[in-house]
């Protein structure tokens, strides 16, 4: 971004092709190009950005106003500018929120968010984080892994949600490709979604058998406190760590 809000882009521009050995049979051939530089972003040329966020395993982007309006797309194949909630691409699994799984090639206003103020978002794989002025998350996109957070494993969530979250207002969110992270205001954090390389912070990989050859992954589908701090001395030995207040939080794919 410029220092007057300008949204900038570069790389590639075809999210049908994106980590792909080869089309797949419902691309919409290849109508995006890779950018070498970078270039402003046509369709939000006249609007001023406070904030952008995506992510690298994702095909969808958020950016959020000067007035806190949400705006999101996943192909970059726009040709008109808005400065309300819009959404726009790869909606297979309704992480742009409008309440159904229908591509997007034009901008669309996302009705269920057009009362708040969006000062904070991430995005995994297939799904999207929001945070509000108020402390409030809300989510949406794939949830078979209890990433959005709302109580169960529903494969999709449409419509952004709120979180199943009860405490202290949340400061920060993020998410890898299939978990999510929420920060509150007291520096706890919290963590929902899959286990599987330990990256929810919980000690643990959650695998276990449902069969005596099928293996399985319990899954956190709500915000879960973490609550356990290490640290490795100089000799090897593993010491708790008391009392720790979290400032901020990142995650990769399947690390935190």
């Amino acid at each position: 971004m410029e220092h007057n809000g300008t949204l900038l882009i570069c790389g590639s521009t075809n999210w049908d092709l994106i980590g792909r050995r080869e089309p797949p049979k419902n691309a919409k051939g290849s109508t995006g190009r890779s950018l070498w530089v970078p270039h402003r972003f046509g369709p939000l040329v006249d609007v001023k950005i406070r904030f952008v966020a995506t992510g690298n395993t994702c095909a969808h982007n958020v950016a959020v106003t000067e007035d806190g309006k949400l705006l999101t797309w996943g192909t970059l194949f726009l040709h008109t500018s808005f400065s309300v909630l819009i959404l726009k691409g790869k909606n297979d699994k309704g992480q742009l929120g409008h309440g159904d799984t229908v591509r997007r090639d034009t901008p669309e206003e996302v009705a269920a968010l057009k009362d708040e103020v969006i000062v904070g978002a991430a995005c995994g794989r297939n799904h999207t984080l929001l945070l509000t002025d108020q402390g409030t998350v809300y989510s949406c996109g794939d949830n078979k892994m209890g990433q959005c957070g709302v109580g169960n494993q529903h494969p999709t969530i449409t419509t952004p949600t709120q979180l199943s979250y009860k405490g202290p207002p949340i400061v920060k969110v993020d998410c890898g490709g299939e978990f999510s992270m929420i920060l509150d205001c007291k520096g706890s954090l919290f963590s929902f979604g899959c286990p599987e390389y330990g990256q929810l912070g919980h000690n643990t990989d959650g695998k276990y058998f449902v069969t005596s050859n099928k293996l399985a992954f319990a899954c956190i589908t709500v915000p879960k406190r973490i609550v356990f701090f290490i640290e490795k001395g100089r000799d090897g030995h593993v010491i708790p760590v008391e009392g720790v207040e979290v400032r901020d939080v990142a995650c990769g794919t399947n690390h935190t």
